[in-house]
């Protein structure tokens, strides 16, 4: 899955996928959800699936786009790591979380 958005693109190939969640209903269930957090190699954060903006609305920052008719919206740094917490994700499991959410260079 790849849209460009504002001069970036987001492509589901070329990214990091970082965690996956669904709400856990059979997969024939029109009441299941599902969502999976992406980095792109430059370092923005975007989601795929099912979980719409809306959701999210209290944790959006100016930067972060309704892109969900094209199945990917973009998420700030703060709202990524709200994803996380909001899902229930263990950052334990997520291979370099550091680097991704608070690496600081070095002078």
């Amino acid at each position: 899955m790849k849209i460009e958005h504002e001069n970036r693109i987001y492509d589901t190939d070329t990214a990091t996928h970082l965690a996956s969640w669904d709400n856990e209903y059979f997969f024939n269930d029109c009441r299941r959800l599902e969502s999976d957090l992406y980095i792109t190699p430059e370092g923005y954060f975007f989601c795929t699936g099912s979980t719409k903006v809306g959701d999210y609305e209290d944790y959006l920052a100016e930067d972060a786009e309704d892109d969900d008719s094209d199945g990917i919206f973009t998420l700030n740094k703060k709202t990524a790591l709200w994803w996380l917490e909001e899902h229930d994700i263990d950052v334990d499991d997520i291979d370099e979380f550091d680097k991704y959410f608070f690496y600081v260079e070095h002078a």
